[in-house]
């Protein structure tokens, strides 16, 4: 390899190892691959010291998600669980910075202060209002990327609006969304600092849609990281779409969430079973929401409330695998490969092992540092 053609700035050969740093042409990192004398080779990369943060004003959610196990010492008054008063731990050099997080839900409110400029909403379905007129999917995108709610808190988000006011939806506009999203996907995966594309689902019906099932197993097929709802009917997720989808099998790439609660209980709504993937926080999750009729004059931008719901539970594990892929930029195109770290990562709950063939584990963000949870006031707001 000539001069002419690469430079060599420093060579190693202390007895351990041997190698060199160099500005390689392209012609000579074709030569280095077929070499028998060279056994590994890459680009020069950039590596950053791991930064641990502790926020001191999350909700329970998020302290869960991020603690060696269940939260001690838990609350058991409303005001208390709702507050703002539970400490996230995260590395915060990435935290889901470069990853798309499309919400396929009741659209969302863009301008809360929460989100600082990273959401839009790009898709309304036919006779929908474009902006969210419910609030499911401004709170469940809060959990998933807003600044004091979020998991993921430097994600992009991108609303796909398919349910109504009263938070219901057609398949056929469903399928519409899901559409846009492999587009979008399509489009901004060759765009430059583009990590990867999750999907976080928090919606479903009380029996099985073929034609969901199959266009959201597409959806993953096409590199797109799927979390969905396991849904608040109480029953086995495997009859349920989507749900259903959640299997652990090794080979199914899509995760189906359930709930607990901040006692690390599966609440009575939640649906079970083997085709749930994990849990998380689902009960009294405070997140961000739209301006209520009764607010009317006030600063539409920065409601909050607690609301709860297999569909709260699920956008911790899309806010999750945008955490993980912006860590791992290998992990964007495999999401399979995610899902498996997910399912490592999680923690054994021995509060839910009471259904046979379940997988009774709940997500966590690796951290694994155990802390009590203190006290704090808040209001209150129910959904499931």
């Amino acid at each position: 390899m000539g001069a002419t053609t690469s430079t060599i700035y420093r060579t190693f050969d202390n007895g351990v190892f041997r190698g060199f740093i160099g500005n390689m042409s392209h012609h000579c990192v074709k030569q280095m691959g077929v070499m028998s004398v060279v056994k590994t080779f890459e680009k020069d990369s950039e590596f950053q010291a791991k930064r641990l943060v502790e926020q001191s004003d999350a909700p329970w959610g998020l302290q869960r998600i991020s603690s060696g196990g269940p939260i001690q010492n838990p609350p058991n008054n409303l005001a208390d669980v709702t507050s703002r008063a539970f400490s996230y731990q995260f590395d915060d050099t990435v935290q889901g910075e470069g990853v798309d997080v499309y919400v396929i839900d009741s659209g969302v409110n863009a301008e809360h202060v929460a989100f600082g400029g990273r959401a839009q909403n790009i898709f309304e379905a036919p006779r929908l209002a474009a902006t969210d007129d419910n609030g499911h999917g401004t709170h469940c995108a809060g959990t998933v990327a807003s600044e004091h709610f979020g998991v993921a808190k430097k994600a992009n988000i991108f609303g796909v609006k398919v349910l109504n006011a009263a938070g219901g939806g057609r398949s056929s506009d469903i399928i519409a969304g899901l559409d846009v999203i492999v587009q979008s996907h399509r489009t901004r995966s060759a765009t430059a600092g583009f990590k990867g594309s999750v999907m976080s689902m928090s919606l479903g019906n009380n029996g099985i849609s073929q034609v969901i099932d199959n266009a959201v197993k597409l959806v993953s097929n096409a590199g797109i990281h799927v979390a969905v709802a396991a849904g608040n009917e109480s029953k086995d997720a495997c009859l349920v779409s989507p749900g259903n989808l959640g299997t652990n099998d090794g080979q199914n790439a899509i995760v189906s969430v359930g709930a607990i609660d901040i006692n690390e209980r599966r609440p009575n709504f939640s649906n079970f079973g083997s085709c749930i993937s994990v849990y998380a926080p689902g009960v009294q999750v405070l997140s961000t929401f739209i301006q209520q009729p009764q607010q009317r004059g006030a600063n539409t931008n920065n409601f909050i409330t607690p609301l709860s719901g297999t569909s709260m539970a699920t956008p911790h594990v899309a806010g999750l695998m945008a955490v993980l892929i912006s860590e791992n930029p290998e992990l964007g195109k495999d999401p399979l490969a995610l899902k498996n770290k997910i399912i490592a990562d999680a923690q054994p709950a021995a509060t839910l092992r009471d259904v046979a063939g379940d997988p009774a584990i709940v997500v966590n963000n690796g951290i694994g540092s155990r802390r009590p949870a203190p006290a704090g006031l808040a209001g209150r707001r129910r959904r499931q």
